[in-house]
């Protein structure tokens, strides 16, 4: 028993490495004024920096969370090249008259 205690005690706690995820605006520019399609969605973790069209967000089990969508050449109606897209619940949080209200949106 006394083994088993002692190796528990040097175990690491690993600590999940945060992912961030961001539109580099300057590339999304130039490829509107070039008619380019070049990555601008940009993923950071753990000293690596990709860039990307397309990113899939996963849950811990592997199903699908969210993604976000970069399309230049086809934008939504309401003129946006690059959106998130999800079927989970969103929490909308908000300033209203000096004090934050929220809101859920089911799925």
């Amino acid at each position: 028993m006394k083994k088993l205690i002692s190796t528990i005690s040097k175990q690491r706690k690993v600590r999940p490495s945060i992912c961030r995820i961001h539109v580099a605006r300057a590339d999304l520019r130039d490829n509107i004024k070039n008619n380019t399609d070049n990555p601008i969605i940009g993923v950071h973790r753990r000293g690596r920096n990709l860039r990307g069209n397309l990113v899939i967000i996963y849950d811990k089990l592997g199903n699908e969370v969210a993604r976000i969508v970069q399309n230049i050449s086809n934008p939504l109606k309401c003129g946006a090249r690059v959106w998130i897209e999800t079927h989970g619940t969103v929490m909308l949080a908000y300033n209203e008259g000096g004090t934050v209200r929220s809101e859920v949106l089911e799925s």
